[in-house]
């Protein structure tokens, strides 16, 4: 996927956070695309996050994150908000 730029006033559910590219990269590797169908990576300061998926409404945000706790994979899923 495409590094993007964080959207102010969105909400990205977060599954994975790493300071480099080639961690980004190894993680993508191995990552279950067909539980993540609107992954996406995006970059913030020197963090680079990748997100199960990102929405303007906060509601259906923490539904998902509980949605995906539940899965067990990503029990540490949480939620980033871009400002």
């Amino acid at each position: 996927p495409i590094i993007e730029s964080v959207s102010a006033k969105t909400y990205y559910v977060i599954v994975a956070s790493f300071q480099t590219e080639t961690q980004l990269n190894k993680y993508l590797a191995n990552a279950d695309l067909s539980t993540l169908k609107n992954m996406g990576v995006v970059k913030n300061n020197e963090r680079v996050r990748v997100y199960a998926d990102k929405t303007n409404n906060r509601s259906d945000a923490e539904a998902y994150i509980d949605f995906l706790r539940e899965n067990g994979k990503y029990k540490d899923a949480w939620l980033f908000i871009g400002r």
